[in-house]
């Protein structure tokens, strides 16, 4: 059995969302129900039908997303292409985006918490806050989520912190969390960067220890490229940290060469 039919069986218990709702959920992930179909099923067909609200699904798939990272991509079409239905059914709506980001930031403050008191990377706690940035870096590349300050504190706590062994396990994690935001999104992340917003996020004192402040708009861009490549080699992180770290670099380089030649 797929795993995340193992989640939906958990969901139902928790009555998370309804049964048919999960199991359309799980039919789609399992590619038995084609993703026009989800849609169809996951939305109101008429004034007297009640489908499940968006923030609710939205909800149920941040849970499935840290529990496992292979449904992903279908995860990410899915939610892409609801939103979108129901921008051109009722317009854009900046109160659904902001709900959306609140529910977002409620599942990463409990992951946060859970993962700062990890022991050892092959805690679940550590697989999960890994899983759940690498939807969310899905998402900020796919403009579902635009709040990028929490990208700028997970890096932060990555690449501005001294590692020796007492936070190395931890470090360690974030790196492998943080690389993926650049590897997915780096591009978005750029040009974020260097709008008039990205000045003051990427300006702000609130360093770590190995910060010691720029001019420079991509002076703290310049500066994570170059701690994720002395990262790579760092004895004390594990080896998924460090393969993560040099995917970053790999990925910043990219990223630095496309906005060149813009």
């Amino acid at each position: 059995m797929a795993t995340h039919w193992t989640w939906i069986a958990r969901a139902k218990q928790d009555h998370l969302l309804d049964d048919t709702t999960l199991d359309t959920l799980g039919a789609y992930l399992d590619e038995t129900v084609a993703l026009d179909e989800a849609v169809h099923q996951l939305t109101p067909q008429s004034p007297h039908q009640t489908p499940p609200a968006i923030n609710l699904l939205w909800a149920a798939m941040l849970s499935l997303a840290k529990e496992e990272s292979a449904p992903h991509d279908a995860l990410l079409e899915l939610i892409k292409v609801l939103l979108a239905s129901q921008a051109a059914a009722v317009g854009a709506d900046d109160a659904l985006a902001n709900e959306l980001g609140y529910t977002w930031r409620d599942l990463h403050d409990y992951l946060w918490a859970e993962h700062t008191k990890l022991r050892d990377a092959s805690d679940l706690s550590a697989r999960q806050w890994i899983n759940f940035h690498a939807f969310s870096a899905g998402c900020v590349r796919d403009a579902i989520l635009t709040d990028l300050s929490v990208v700028f504190v997970l890096t932060k706590d990555a690449l501005e912190t001294r590692v020796d062994a007492s936070n190395a396990v931890l470090v360690g994690v974030d790196v492998v969390a943080a690389s993926q935001y650049l590897v997915t999104a780096g591009r978005v992340i750029m040009q974020h960067i260097q709008s008039p917003g990205g000045t003051s996020l990427m300006q702000q004192d609130s360093g770590g220890d190995l910060w010691t402040g720029s001019a420079d708009v991509l002076g703290r861009w310049t500066f994570w490229k170059n701690r994720f490549e002395v990262l790579h080699t760092a004895e004390t992180l594990s080896e998924e940290a460090r393969e993560a770290a040099w995917k970053a670099v790999v990925a910043m380089g990219k990223v630095e060469r496309q906005s060149t030649r813009r």
